[in-house]
């Protein structure tokens, strides 16, 4: 679908009549993207808070973290300002280490009880 009209465009295709070539499930589909990109988004940055919140919260430097995750301070960092996603074993093992759920981690829940 997008690589077609790639090709037009670099088969030297007018703009114009690329725009008018465009249907509705193009737009549908850049739709579909955009709100799954903003999802993604939207995630890393409650992550993102609640890393540095109970971080904060427990008096913690970025460095303790590091030797607790075993990985380097610099990737916590990361973590904390949202630049990466951390994976999903340590993800479980910050949850352990809090004491909550990685369902609170998530933003899924508001309840950091472990069940």
């Amino acid at each position: 679908m997008f690589r077609k009209d790639l090709d037009r465009i670099l088969k030297k295709e007018s703009v114009a009549q690329l725009k008018t070539e465009l249907c509705e499930d193009d737009v549908a589909e850049m739709r579909r993207l955009q709100n799954q990109y903003l999802k993604k988004e939207g995630l890393v940055f409650i992550i993102e808070l609640r890393l540095k919140e109970l971080r904060l919260k427990n008096l913690y430097t970025i460095k303790e973290i590091a030797g607790v995750l075993g990985c380097t301070a610099s990737l916590v960092s990361r973590y904390e300002n949202g630049s990466r996603m951390p994976r999903a074993d340590y993800l479980v093992k910050l949850a352990d280490f809090y004491d909550v759920s990685v369902d609170y981690l998530l933003g899924l829940t508001e309840d950091k009880e472990r069940h």
